[in-house]
């Protein structure tokens, strides 16, 4: 399993990217960022789409240690 930070989650291309994601049976969202002062930050990553991936928005980009891939759409 692949595991995946996506940065600019809160926008419409971050939620595609997630959606994607989310449906792949090989990758796995671990990690969510969104800009600093986001709406976002602290909800669930899915929530703009009305998927719960478990994942919370974070403006700490430390949050992509642990991940093997980050996808930049900020």
């Amino acid at each position: 399993m692949i595991k995946v930070a996506l940065s600019g989650i809160a926008g419409r291309m971050g939620q595609m990217l997630l959606k994607a994601v989310c449906a792949s049976e090989d990758l796995e969202l671990t990690a969510a960022i969104g800009r600093p002062g986001s709406a976002a930050i602290g909800k669930d990553a899915g929530a703009p789409s009305g998927i719960a991936t478990g994942v919370i928005v974070t403006e700490n980009p430390q949050a992509i240690e642990s991940c093997d891939v980050l996808i930049d759409f900020s």
